[in-house]
């Protein structure tokens, strides 16, 4: 089967990445919970490892997205 990524180095493979992702507020908290679930799932299918999930609740942002 041919490599998925193959433009990733070995010596790539086995480092930690941080990923952080703003959801829409207006998301009911059953509908949030399946995405977050999703973005898991995403990852973990194309090898790699969700370590910890950090929920930081809704904020207000310094600007519009």
């Amino acid at each position: 089967m041919q490599d998925m990524a193959p433009y990733v180095h070995e010596e790539v493979k086995g480092m930690d990445y941080e990923l952080l992702y703003i959801i829409d507020t207006s998301l009911e908290e059953e509908a949030r919970k399946e995405l977050i679930t999703r973005f898991n799932t995403l990852i973990e299918q194309h090898e790699g490892k969700v370590d910890k999930v950090e929920e930081w609740g809704k904020r207000r942002l310094a600007y519009l997205v």
